[in-house]
């Protein structure tokens, strides 16, 4: 499918934003002409003006800046002295704290920033085996789900105020009462695993159920397929050499991903570096993260890839593969020129191979990845199996089915929900909301009042994380303690508790429940020193998951392979239902930062979409925007289309989790439910097939109505320059080289994708520059698009939440952004480029030139300032920048935030103001801090000793940062390198940012090499 092309685009290897781009529609032109979105004033009349103070109250918004001076005039108040200060703390200077967080059962390691007690800021603990320094977008936010406004405050029964000693003479009552039952999420805590077992060996007939809406239960029932018993797989990337992909984000959305990212990235290192082979290829059916940075990528629809998987399998002529097997692979027909090529890659680098399914493919897709895996000598070199530590469990949607049946059917008379949102989340057609309302007792441990807390008649509020003891294990193992850095703000209690509760007359507190487990984890070695040196640690060294043998290859299951292939072609079209890249299931729906972060792929912010491909547009006359009705069986929404290329066709992807619409708080007449108006609710159509199969047929039609996304993908264009006789295209901004060619003419192969600039002379004196030179350089080859670095850049700095209008206006505030490009003419599967662009601080900056009030200054180091207490907005700066990376201010963010929302702010950097801009500033705070430390050591700064925010949480290290006036930092040597360039250096600025050049590896038709 080919849209009409703007003729003033070059094809071949050039890069585009979108198809609206490529069509050179009216928006995109649009975007491109107009420098400064709609003035503010519009948003401040009529009615949404509502909408504006329910954004800025509910979502901590925050604007700032690294410096000593302020914008803000506070309210005068009386402070008493420090007097007795605790011993080791310093006010004003941050403190590190190693904890830990779980997410649906698999635990990260954290390093919490605290300063005088509150904790503001999150990363990856560098310590940590799993997490190797680096954290996730989510986990980046979940300090602001913290002082969240709209958290539970207190215990509620009956919709009035209780307390928790009332509560738990309640939970007592109806524990021994019998019938009684508890729902929780899948943890591998083991505190609350021990609890629970307490629970059901002391309370008679207590039964205990565990439900998540995007369960990984196809890859346990996959092991249990092909080796007899549940398995959990732990892949290493860094060792494989050819990786398949069989429709899943192991970069992006398995819970290991950070462990993958690394892995990821220094098999690119060392294909680039020493010559290694490392090819991956995907295939897919929503174009993913993974699959954007793959080598080459096919779109597949969801429902087809066991067929696909099936016929690489018999490419690969398998010895030992049980006869009932080999008759479903023969089902799926004669491989293609496609499949040879993969099982060619394969079967040459055996060993270093690297087959991979996703938590969306049905069990029979993940025994053949591991099938493959096995039969092509990977175990125990790009992957190993250790044992599941809850090997006997049923599958969530068994359970969550049995758990309504036995609702119904009143067998049981007391429910405790410990977190999650069935009533929400539940599949659509079990009626969860109805089951519960039958049950005589329901309690509900929850961090909101939110729609499950509406159908219960008691309410607990959940501490966060940070507030509370617990333990966790991380996917490979490793016990990780979460040590709370705050008392409960709202006397919260975390779910090991709540259980203990029922069982003691006296219930432990976490700390004591979490050290009594640690005892027997640890082989009874109670001494103090051993659990101190744990906590400071933040993880039990020693504990991850030991490696077994997962054994031969079993039958038995060729005659269900046989049928899933057989039924892949079953209706029109297939509804693929996806977690959201941020709102994950929906539970972080209330936290601004995830919704205004856009979505990698489509970079949609504050919404979900129908995302279905180019050439299903064009045949039922669909373009992004328009409002399209989705049906499955008798159920149906309306929700807008998002046009996406590379997406497969006659699938469409819905992301779940949004249309929420009860949160519990409303203050001084302001909403604090930020959830509310965005996006649709598409759990009802998610049937208990869908949980199990990952896709069910559906049909979709246009409707004719339109509705606005606020979509960023063409904001911020820097479009199509020209100057003199060179014409500057957009693949100059980010530069791909075939690995071929990098190998033969290094440099020069990257300098050929842009014109011969000669030496040109400046209009201006050049700066002195003396000392510390700060610059960073960005590698293209190993950035995945995540945007961590976007939500710990917005953490560190205090930047603005706007909402959903000001973000379709064009007025996101984010400091860094990632400009995602696609590359070619295949409009239907084109390749992807992720390109994050900052402040690049340029020598010779055009932004200090025409600012009137020399606001925006150079420093003797080489950083671009920006004075706010001078900036008076007239943004020439920002007309000026050719980057488009300046930010402006329409708005007061900070004007009366609650005491909580103050708790978050970074104190190193200032709250701005209504009308100045704002910028990346290379986290100066970091810098200014680590130079006086250094200096009060009497030593130098070493290399690598200040890291911002970007840099720090970025999984891959795509980012580094240092001192260009010292030759032998890793800064220096990477802005030399053959790869890297100056972004624009035509127009002289002389950025103190470099990129460095994407390698691609395409495979050639005949060749594996």
């Amino acid at each position: 499918m080919k849209p009409q092309m703007n003729t003033n685009l070059p094809t071949g290897d050039d890069l585009w934003r979108s198809l609206d781009e490529v069509a050179d529609t009216e928006e995109f032109q649009r975007f491109l002409a107009k420098e400064f979105p709609t003035q503010a004033a519009e948003l401040l009349a009529g009615p949404s003006r509502r909408q504006f103070l329910k954004v800025m109250g509910a979502s901590l918004a925050l604007a700032g800046m690294g410096g000593l001076t302020g914008c803000i005039r506070w309210p005068e108040q009386n402070v008493l002295p420090f007097a007795h200060r605790p011993e080791g703390r310093i006010p004003g200077v941050p403190s590190y704290y190693a904890t830990g967080y779980e997410r649906d059962g698999v635990g990260q390691g954290i390093l919490a920033t605290s300063f005088d007690g509150r904790p503001i800021k999150v990363d990856g603990n560098p310590e940590h085996p799993s997490s190797l320094g680096s954290l996730d977008l989510i986990g980046q936010a979940t300090v602001l789900g913290l002082y969240d406004p709209a958290r539970s405050r207190e215990v509620v029964s009956g919709g009035h105020s209780s307390t928790w000693s009332a509560a738990r003479d309640a939970l007592v009552a109806a524990a021994r009462a019998g019938g009684f039952a508890v729902l929780s999420g899948p943890t591998s805590s083991p505190t609350i695993r021990r609890v629970r077992d307490r629970l059901l060996a002391e309370v008679p007939g207590a039964r205990w159920f565990e439900y998540c809406p995007l369960s990984r239960d196809s890859e346990r029932e996959g092991t249990q397929l092909i080796f007899g018993a549940p398995h959990r797989p732990i892949y290493d990337f860094a060792a494989a050499q050819v990786v398949l992909i069989l429709d899943a984000d192991p970069l992006m959305t398995h819970p290991a991903a950070l462990m993958h990212s690394r892995g990821f990235a220094a098999a690119r290192v060392a294909r680039r570096e020493s010559g290694a082979h490392h090819r991956m290829f995907a295939v897919e059916s929503v174009h993913s993260i993974t699959g954007s940075v793959a080598d080459q990528r096919f779109p597949v629809a969801q429902s087809e890839i066991v067929n696909f998987a099936a016929r690489v399998a018999a490419a690969l002529n398998l010895s030992g593969i049980p006869s009932d097997l080999m008759s479903g692979l023969q089902s799926a027909g004669e491989p293609m020129a496609d499949h040879r090529l993969i099982a060619e890659e394969l079967n040459a680098h055996r060993g270093a191979c690297l087959v991979v399914a996703g938590d969306r493919q049905p069990a029979e897709v993940h025994a053949l990845a591991h099938l493959m895996n096995v039969s092509l000598g990977s175990v125990g070199k790009t992957v190993r199996y250790a044992p599941e530590f809850d090997p006997d469990r049923a599958s969530h949607a068994d359970q969550i089915e049995a758990l309504v049946s036995e609702m119904n059917s009143g067998r049981i008379q007391s429910v405790l929900i410990l977190g999650g949102n069935p009533v929400f989340d539940a599949p659509g057609d079990l009626d969860f909301a109805g089951a519960l309302a039958k049950v005589r007792n329901r309690f509900r441990l929850g961090d909101h009042q939110d729609e499950t807390s509406q159908g219960c008649s008691w309410h607990l509020p959940e501490a966060h994380y940070l507030e509370t003891w617990l333990d966790t294990r991380a996917w490979d193992g490793p016990v990780t303690i979460t040590q709370p850095l705050i008392e409960p703000l709202f006397g919260g209690r975390n779910a090991a508790e709540v259980v203990g509760m029922i069982l003691d007359e006296h219930p432990s507190s976490a700390y004591d429940l979490v050290k009594q487990t640690f005892a027997a984890l640890s082989g009874n070695r109670e001494s103090e020193p051993v659990w101190r040196e744990t906590v400071h640690r933040g993880f039990l060294a020693g504990s991850e998951f030991p490696s077994v043998s997962p054994g031969n290859a079993r039958g038995g299951w060729g005659s269900a392979l046989a049928d899933r292939i057989a039924s892949a072609r079953a209706s029109e079209f297939e509804i693929v239902f996806t977690g959201d890249h941020s709102l994950y299931d929906g539970r972080f729906a209330n936290n601004g930062w995830l919704q205004e972060c856009p979505d990698p792929m489509t970079k949609i912010a504050w919404d979900n979409a129908a995302i279905i491909a180019p050439a299903d547009a064009t045949r039922l006359g669909v373009k992004t925007g328009d409002l399209v009705r989705v049906s499955v069986d008798d159920k149906n929404i309306e929700i807008v289309a998002f046009v996406m290329p590379g997406q497969a066709a006659r699938s469409v992807t819905i992301p779940v989790g949004y249309g929420r619409e009860v949160f519990d708080r409303v203050a001084g007449g302001v909403s604090y439910n930020l959830a509310k108006g965005t996006g649709v609710d598409v759990y009802p159509l998610r049937s208990l097939a869908a949980l199990r199969n990952g896709s069910v047929s559906g049909t979709l039609e246009k409707t004719g109505g339109r509705a606005k996304l606020a979509t960023t993908q063409n904001h911020w264009a820097i479009g199509t320059l020209q100057q003199e006789e060179t014409e500057m295209r957009v693949k100059e901004f980010a530069r791909v080289v075939d690995l071929s060619d990098y190998r033969a003419h290094g440099a020069e192969a990257v300098a050929a994708l842009a014109p011969h600039v000669p030496h040109r002379e400046s209009l201006w004196d050049e700066l002195p520059f003396g000392g510390h030179r700060w610059g960073m350089s960005i590698d293209l080859d190993l950035c995945i698009g995540c945007s961590a670095c976007v939500v710990a850049c917005q953490s560190e700095n205090n930047i603005a939440v706007t909402g959903k209008d000001e973000v379709a206006y064009g007025r996101e505030m984010h400091w860094i952004r990632i400009d995602r490009y696609f590359r070619g003419e295949d409009y239907d599967n084109p390749e992807v480029v992720h390109q994050p662009l900052t402040c690049h601080h340029c020598e010779n900056a055009p932004c200090e030139q025409v600012c009137p009030v020399a606001a925006t200054t150079h420093s003797a180091e080489g950083l671009n300032d920006m004075v706010y207490n001078r900036c008076i907005g007239t943004r020439y700066c920002s007309n000026n920048c050719p980057y488009k990376v300046r930010r402006f201010n329409y708005f007061n963010n900070a004007k009366h935030p609650s005491e909580t929302e103050k708790m978050l702010y970074n104190p190193e950097v200032t709250i701005r103001n209504r009308g100045v801009m704002e910028k990346c500033t290379f986290c100066v705070q970091r810098i200014n801090r680590t130079k006086i430390s250094a200096k009060n050591d009497g030593r130098a700064v070493r290399d690598g000793e200040i890291v911002p925010a970007c840099a720090q949480t970025c999984p891959t290290q795509a980012i580094t940062f240092g001192d260009l006036a010292d030759h032998d930092s890793v800064v220096s040597k990477e802005q030399a390198s053959d790869r890297a360039y100056a972004m624009l250096e035509q127009i002289n600025v002389k950025p103190r940012t470099r990129y460095l050049a994407r390698v691609v590896n395409p495979p050639r038709e005949g060749s594996t090499h």
